[in-house]
């Protein structure tokens, strides 16, 4: 029954019946999940009985019009043999009948959901077998069939929408392949010589036939009349353009750039931009006044319809290959150089510049003759041959001098050279990638692989005209972000990701022009931009670019807020309020934590996410946490629980983990402490909250000092407690409520021991206060009389009569062996 189409593995021989029958099984199997349970609640018994291939009567007609154009399009596709341009215009058609489709397949019916809204306000159904009263289940019923009823048109629009995106994909498949097939067309090899004089001669009759038709337009009475009344109007356009072409760079880009030497800063810099846009705006000028001139003169051949649009384009690849190569090499401002290259490297890489653009112009102008005359294949692959050769020698050593800058650069580069200019890694990449495909682009002409070899070769130029036009952009906004920011230190500690930032955004503008340049065409952009736009569905949720940047913008305002907000509450209210510094951090914390949370609910709610949809991925994450991440999870609790309970705070004097000092910071994960060592030891809040901590002022800031003090046996023991006494009392730093307490501690081994206690009004003085107090009471007590003991020993030597004659006898014995010991004279 199934026949194999002679592209791809498309079956070709399908009965229609049979294709619309598989269509709308299709259909059903990728309805979603609620139309599918809106249609379930129908009653059985009043089921639509009517065909799947059938139209129900009560449908919009331009059901019946889809149907038709899908029709059409399984017949040409069937037959397999219409062209690229048929199957663009189809494609297109569908793809507006496809849209149409989803968004009624979105939208669904007010109606349903009215009738639905209904059914609910009459309750659950009665279980299988229960009964209830005969109003509400007439009522049931009739509003279930209601419901199938209005469902049918949201079907139909499934299915339409369904049959029209495969039929989208076999259109597309089928122009890839027809693509595919053209790319890989053999032509005569241009190395036989017999076919390059009726090569020439096939592209000479050509031009013979533009001329003949130029001189009948020119020979042309009424023609010649109304080109005499227009000549003053040609000829002012024609000089004006001739002079901003030819006077745009000497009188306006180079003057401005020596003005720019003369001076700096963002002036400087501002007359850079203006003498660099000068040749690129002021040429354009000059080729739009070149078009308006061929729109005044009229000239209308059958050969070049539209012939002042051929002369906008390649002028427009003229300039923007000469803007290019100036602005990427400067050959005549080195300091303005992007590519670190010498003077005359510099020149070359402009000329190459202007050389590929003109390849590419050449280029054009033969591909408009080949659609409007038609070459024959030898003629194709002999005058393809030239242009591609060229090309290719331009861009092999365009690739050599792109090495050389990258080396050049590796070696000299510096830090802030590195964060404007391309690294030479990447360079060194590019340079590689386009030898090669100079190299393949010969090989392949050469063979005769003609439309390989521009393939190969084209696409090269626009890309790396594309990446220096990136580059470009990328140094402007740079050098404009630094002018804003500044270059100091602190500046540059902002810019560190700008880069990286700007690097992302230019590349994702540029990929759909790279996409264009490398064989996508604009529907393959519009269809990847659909997907994006569209989503993918996930539950009753569809996740798309639209949610997500809604979600990003107002999650960013929401923190944006959140911020603000902070800001407002720690410089302006919490100060004017009795709370200390601990309590004005944790209350803005929390207050953080708060709108960040209530940042996130709107997004999502604004966004139109489900999160019931999402519950069995929160499961699973839940899951996650709890075997993977708990600890980071107590911590989190651990910290919550230290801003709410508050058992310490910013700037108290605690101890932990043998660990003493102050709390500088309290996160959600972790306390930060200082010792007074001035060494930071970072605490997991589980340890705060799980462990003992000491802390030392968590109800006040009052500490005592105790300081030991002993004195010699034999001292008055209550002249030493007054004056003790008498000294603790005048300490600026000691209480006098509670009253300062001496003690005496007990007999020591050398020393009566005493203890002087105190309070402190502020603990953090303790060092200070024991150093002043030790310090008067040692003059104290020397003024008094009162000794200090110090620990003494007694040491009893046994023998000593033994040990004096035994020292006595070393010392005879030290000098008997140092004259034996002495060299012996020459007279012995």
């Amino acid at each position: 029954m199934f026949q194999r189409c002679s592209v791809g593995n498309r079956f070709c021989g399908m009965n229609a019946h049979w294709l619309r029958a598989a269509l709308l099984v299709l259909a059903v199997s990728l309805a979603p999940s609620h139309v599918l349970a809106q249609a379930a609640t129908s009653d059985p018994g009043s089921e639509d009985t009517t065909p799947a291939t059938e139209q129900p009567v009560n449908l919009d007609p331009v059901y019946a019009t889809w149907d038709d154009t899908a029709q059409r399009a399984e017949e040409v596709l069937q037959d397999g043999d219409a062209d690229i341009q048929t199957l663009e215009q189809l494609r297109q058609t569908l793809a507006k009948q496809r849209d149409a489709a989803f968004e009624r397949t979105q939208a669904g019916s007010v109606n349903v959901r009215a009738l639905q809204a209904q059914l609910d306000a009459l309750g659950p159904a009665p279980a299988e077998g229960g009964e209830e009263p005969a109003e509400v289940a007439a009522e049931r019923s009739r509003l279930r069939e209601a419901i199938a009823a209005a469902n049918r048109p949201i079907l139909a629009a499934q299915q339409s929408f369904t049959r029209a995106e495969l039929l989208i994909r076999e259109i597309d498949s089928q122009i890839r392949a027809q693509q595919t097939r053209q790319l890989l067309t053999l032509y005569p090899s241009p190395l036989l010589v017999q076919n390059w004089a009726p090569a020439f001669d096939e592209l000479g009759g050509h031009f013979s036939r533009i001329g003949e038709q130029f001189r009948d337009v020119m020979d042309d009475p009424d023609y010649a009349r109304g080109m005499q009344d227009s000549l003053p109007l040609i000829l002012f356009l024609g000089l004006l353009a001739l002079l901003l072409l030819t006077l745009s760079e000497r009188l306006v880009a180079r003057r401005l750039e020596r003005i720019a030497g003369r001076v700096s800063g963002r002036r400087r810099r501002a007359l850079i931009v203006v003498a660099n846009l000068s040749r690129l705006v002021l040429p354009l000028g000059a080729t739009l006044l070149f078009v308006a001139v061929l729109g005044v003169l009229g000239i209308e051949l059958d050969s070049a319809s539209n012939l002042p649009a051929l002369v906008f384009i390649i002028g427009v690849f003229l300039i923007i290959a000469h803007w290019i190569g100036h602005t990427l090499f400067a050959p005549i401002s080195p300091d303005l150089r992007i590519l670190s290259l010498d003077d005359s490297q510099a020149w070359q890489g402009l000329r190459m510049a202007q050389g590929l653009g003109v390849v590419l112009c050449i280029d054009f102008i033969l591909k408009h003759l080949e659609n409007e005359f038609g070459f024959t294949p030898p003629a194709k692959s002999v005058l393809s041959a030239p242009i591609v050769i060229v090309g290719s020698l331009l861009l092999w050593r365009f690739a050599s001098l792109l090495r050389l800058g990258g080396e050049d650069k590796a070696q000299v580069s510096t830090d802030e050279e590195s964060e404007t200019r391309l690294s030479s890694g990447f360079l060194g990449f590019v340079a590689r990638v386009v030898q090669v495909s100079a190299v393949l682009s010969v090989i392949c002409v050469l063979i005769g692989y003609v439309d390989l070899a521009r393939y190969a070769m084209e696409p090269v130029i626009q890309t790396l005209a594309l990446l220096g036009f990136g580059l470009i952009v990328y140094t402007l906004l740079i050098n404009l972000i630094e002018d804003l920011i500044g270059r100091e230190d602190e500046g540059e500690d902002r810019l560190s990701l700008i880069p990286i930032g700007l690097i992302i955004l230019i590349s994702v503008g540029l990929l759909p022009l790279l996409a264009l340049v490398w064989g996508a065409r604009p529907t393959d952009i519009a269809e990847a931009w659909r997907y994006l736009t569209v989503g993918a569905q996930i539950g009753d949720t569809r996740i798309s670019i639209n949610v997500i940047l809604t979600l990003l913008v107002v999650f960013s305002i929401g923190v944006l807020v959140t911020r603000w907000l902070q800001r407002v509450l720690r410089v302006s209210v919490l100060p004017r309020a009795n709370m200390d510094q601990g309590a004005r951090t944790a209350l803005v914390t929390v207050v953080g934590y708060a709108g960040l949370t209530v940042a996130a609910l709107i997004a999502v709610s604004m966004a139109g996410i489900n999160l019931t949809s999402l519950a069995f991925i929160a499961g699973a994450l839940s899951l996650g946490i709890g075997f993977g991440l708990q600890t980071i999870v107590g911590n989190f609790v651990s910290g919550i629980i230290l801003l709410a309970e508050r058992p310490i705070k910013e700037g108290d004097w605690i101890e932990v983990g043998g660990n003493m000092g102050l709390v500088k910071k309290i996160s959600v994960r972790s306390t930060r402490i200082e010792t007074f060592d001035r060494h930071d030891v970072i605490v997991p809040n589980q340890d705060l909250i799980a462990g003992t901590v000491k802390n030392m002022t968590h109800s006040s800031r009052i500490g005592r000092l105790v300081v030991p003090v002993g004195v010699a046996y034999g001292s008055d023991v209550e002249k030493v407690r007054d004056v003790l006494m008498e000294q603790v009392k005048a300490n600026e730093y000691a209480l006098s409520v509670p009253e300062p307490q001496v003690l005496f501690m007990g007999l020591g081994d050398s020393s009566l021991n005493f203890e002087v206690r105190c309070f402190l009004r502020e603990i953090f003085t303790i060092p200070h206060a024991q150093s002043q107090l030790l310090i008067d009471i040692y003059k104290a007590l020397g003024e008094a009389g009162i000794e200090i003991p110090f620990p003494q020993r007694d040491i009893h030597l046994r023998d000593i009569d033994r040990l004096v004659e035994a020292m006595g006898q070393r010392p005879e014995k030290a000098s008997a062996q140092l004259s034996s010991e002495a060299p012996k004279s020459d007279n012995d």
